[in-house]
């Protein structure tokens, strides 16, 4: 969703491949061109739905169309598809701390938390049903279960359990940062594209695109190791881990 370009991830294949024959040994560098390498993979495939190689090239040159979809224009279908992905890795947390709830034997969260799911949904539901994409007539019926939930939220979770609702709601609203952050990819590619014609010399063209595409390259390989963690760490690690524990003591030579 952000590094989508098939000409970025064959290059940093290349790279990864190189380097992890020339370190051999597990070492920092080893494990990081493993973990690029899968992630080059994945943007070659998406690069191949949404049509970049180089960004526009292959419009560019052959004419071709995206498969999927033209990520510069399509911001609507791109926005569902990451508030979609957002709501599938939070509802995940959140059941995923119904389960570890459990395993505490305390029922009460485990009961808050499944509550937020339901609500969650439903709250989903009606503002599809409001956009037009769900059936209008849901709205009302799942407005009033929501309803009937809130006092239970107070319940089982406390007086700040609504809060810690619309929390989650944000958390879900923040991965329109991915969409974003991947258009912007896509339109610094297009405009490394349209310099080498805008400017008057070919080859100052050229060069000053591929100097572009590099440093496209080089924010493409850390905006999405930089917000993905961030994903993973605030928004849905906070759903399910519990703090605590032994604390770390390093081995020391006696």
């Amino acid at each position: 969703m952000i590094l989508g370009d098939g000409g970025y991830g064959l290059l940093l294949l290349i790279l990864c491949i190189i380097a992890l024959k020339r370190f051999r040994v597990k070492s920092i560098v080893h494990d990081g061109a493993r973990i690029l390498l899968i992630s080059s993979l994945y943007a070659i495939f998406f690069g191949f739905l949404y049509g970049e190689f180089f960004g526009d090239l292959p419009h560019r040159l052959f004419g071709l169309e995206p498969i999927c979809i033209e990520r510069r224009t399509a911001l609507i279908p791109m926005i569902y598809f990451t508030l979609a992905v957002g709501t599938a890795h939070i509802l995940l947390g959140l059941l995923l701390g119904v389960i570890t709830a459990f395993r505490k034997k305390t029922r009460k969260e485990a009961v808050y938390k499944l509550l937020s799911i339901a609500a969650i949904i439903g709250l989903i539901i009606v503002f599809t049903s409001l956009f037009g994409i769900l059936p209008a007539g849901l709205t009302r019926p799942v407005v009033i279960a929501i309803l009937f939930l809130i006092p239970l939220l107070f319940f089982t979770g406390g007086i700040l359990a609504p809060l810690e609702l619309l929390k989650s709601i944000g958390n879900i609203i923040s991965y329109v940062r991915i969409m974003a952050i991947g258009l912007t990819s896509v339109l610094l590619a297009f405009v490394a594209n349209r310099l080498v014609g805008l400017i008057g010399d070919v080859t100052v063209g050229i060069i000053v695109a591929v100097m572009l595409h590099m440093l496209n390259i080089v924010l493409g390989v850390f905006s999405p190791t930089i917000h993905s963690l961030r994903l993973h760490y605030v928004e849905f690690f906070g759903k399910f881990l519990e703090h605590g524990g032994r604390k770390f003591e390093p081995l020391k030579r006696g």
